[in-house]
């Protein structure tokens, strides 16, 4: 994603979730779609849970989403957040394989900082194994609960 360029960006409210959908095109002319939906208004709240979910479209590959579940309180002058729940599903394409699949979390609170989930992973072509795709896909949820796609 390091190169990748931002084509188009778009957000809207449904069912009280915020989804934000974004479109990167790489160097090499694929395309991904990011779509990340949260809580339009569990956010707003000093101490809450919400589950985000986000989904990452790899043309040619398949789709990787990840969903996590946040909580976060404020006791004193101090905010804290931890994922409390994450997992990680790849649907690859025909041919796709994946040798590296690496799921972490945050799963002690954290004051002035972020906890997240993610998702390590590099999936190749069975038939052309030089041709594939690597990167780590994350949530991140602050201390001052901003849950975000880190990108």
């Amino acid at each position: 994603m390091e190169d990748a360029v931002l084509t188009s960006s778009s957000s809207y409210i449904e069912d009280g979730r915020l989804i934000t959908i974004k479109e990167y095109l790489l160097p090499d002319g694929s395309t991904i779609v990011d779509t990340m939906s949260v809580s339009a208004v569990a956010t707003l709240s000093s101490e809450g849970r919400d589950t985000a979910t986000r989904t990452r479209k790899l043309s040619d590959w398949g789709t990787i989403t990840i969903t996590a579940t946040f909580d976060w309180y404020t006791e004193g002058a101090f905010s804290y957040v931890k994922c409390v729940d994450m997992d990680a599903t790849k649907r690859l394409s025909s041919g796709a394989v994946a040798s590296k699949w690496e799921k972490s979390s945050t799963s002690d609170y954290v004051s002035l900082g972020k906890a997240k989930a993610q998702v390590s992973y590099y999936i190749y072509d069975k038939d052309i194994p030089t041709n594939h795709t690597d990167g780590t896909f994350t949530i991140t949820c602050s201390d001052s609960v901003t849950i975000s796609d880190n990108a």
